[in-house]
């Protein structure tokens, strides 16, 4: 009843549907009825930023939403590594994962591309932890100039790069992104440093 009598003139075209896909369905075809942009403001404590979302990445999280009731923040589709970025609301890393990855895996079956997630932080040095996960960082540290220098325990140095640098990638994005700062060396940690 709620919603715009298109959707509900589409819903007697759309014949029997499963529940859970007539969901999906419904909210798709409701975006698809309103404007092709909005623009969103992002959490307190971050740089001063506006940015504007495009109808795919606002429908990708849409989809995330209701596949996992999990918030995304915004959405990221990098075409260079074939995947999609989403940024989840802090707290709310486990329900977009789901057991034991159940929910990521879903998500690269009906969108066919690679799904990586980053939980927010408001602070930047969790917030570039989070970003280069599973690899465990050691230390965040402000260099003199102004970049950002990542020091990760021996043995993760592969997996802070990623294949092909993929990970080094998401992290400069996001970085420049939400705190304006650029990212450093990635390094492994040393003796003398810890």
């Amino acid at each position: 009843k709620l919603l715009p009598k298109t959707i509900q003139n589409r819903r007697s075209r759309l014949g029997s549907v499963s529940p859970g896909a007539y969901t999906v369905i419904q909210v798709l075809n409701y975006i698809s009825l309103e404007l092709p942009y909005r623009t969103v403001s992002f959490p307190l404590r971050t740089s001063s930023m506006i940015r504007t979302i495009s109808f795919k990445e606002r429908r990708y999280i849409e989809e995330l939403r209701i596949l996992t009731r999990a918030t995304a923040l915004d959405c990221i589709i990098d075409e260079r590594f074939d995947r999609i970025v989403y940024l989840i609301k802090e707290g709310d890393m486990g329900l977009a994962i789901g057991r034991r990855g159940s929910n990521i895996r879903k998500m690269q079956r009906i969108l066919g591309k690679r799904i990586e997630m980053v939980e927010y932080s408001s602070e930047v040095e969790n917030f570039t932890k989070n970003v280069f996960k599973p690899a465990n960082v050691i230390d965040v540290k402000r260099e003199d100039d102004g970049r950002l220098a990542v020091y990760v325990h021996k043995g993760d140095l592969g997996i802070a790069i990623g294949r092909g640098g993929c990970t080094i990638e998401k992290a400069r994005l996001l970085l420049s992104r939400y705190f304006s700062t650029d990212l450093g060396d990635v390094q492994e940690e040393e003796e003398n440093h810890a």
